[in-house]
């Protein structure tokens, strides 16, 4: 198995996720649909797991790509 490979999917994980990010109240929303956009009807959380989650998927995305920043 070559680890390279995963690089650019990794690195459009995290660019997937930072479309949850919530700039009004800061956090990432937990329900989204697969464009990244907020399914309000399940409602508009920001639990702790989601949080932990993307903090992980962030810090080794950038352990991977070196990308500081999300496009």
């Amino acid at each position: 198995m070559n680890p390279d490979l995963a690089i650019g999917y990794v690195d459009s994980c995290t660019n997937f996720w930072m479309t949850a990010y919530d700039s009004v109240n800061g956090g990432f929303s937990a329900n989204v649909d697969r464009a990244g956009q907020l399914l309000a009807s399940w409602g508009t959380n920001e639990n702790l797991v989601s949080q932990t989650r993307n903090a992980y998927g962030f810090v080794r995305g950038f352990m991977m790509t070196g990308n500081e920043s999300s496009r």
